[in-house]
């Protein structure tokens, strides 16, 4: 799957969940600020959402274009935002579900605290949040 094609796929479905998002750029022609991540939304609560789109087997192109987006994706997370590098749909799921906040590709948003993971990677103090309500 081309790149351009798994960034569609994952803004469609963050927008069918009612995420407001955007793509940041085409960093081949016009980058905004070197290593932002392709894909930035805005989840429930004010989250800020950022993923950096690879396709399946590149994930390892370019040593120190992924750096710099290493470095960005960090900075982001550290202040509290929901970061990815996504090759698949999948890895913007779990990055989600790390949070509490928990997507199904094949139906409605869910809430689960339950089926967060244990990882302390991907652990969060956040509440669980059902992003079609926003409540917690």
């Amino acid at each position: 799957m081309r790149e351009e094609v798994l960034q569609k796929e994952i803004v469609g479905f963050l927008k069918a969940h009612g995420i407001p998002v955007w793509i940041t750029h085409d960093a081949r022609h016009h980058p905004v600020e070197k290593g932002i991540a392709d894909i930035c939304a805005v989840l429930p609560g004010g989250i800020f959402f950022a993923c950096e789109v690879k396709a399946p087997g590149r994930e390892k192109a370019h040593a120190d274009t992924r750096s710099r987006q290493s470095a960005w994706l960090y900075q982001v997370e550290r202040k509290g935002a929901v970061t990815c590098q996504a090759s698949q749909l999948q890895d913007v799921l779990t990055a989600l579900q790390g949070r509490g906040m928990v997507l199904r590709a094949d139906s409605a948003v869910r809430s689960s605290r339950s089926s967060m993971p244990t990882s302390p990677v991907t652990r969060s103090t956040a509440p669980a949040v059902d992003l079609e309500t926003n409540e917690k």
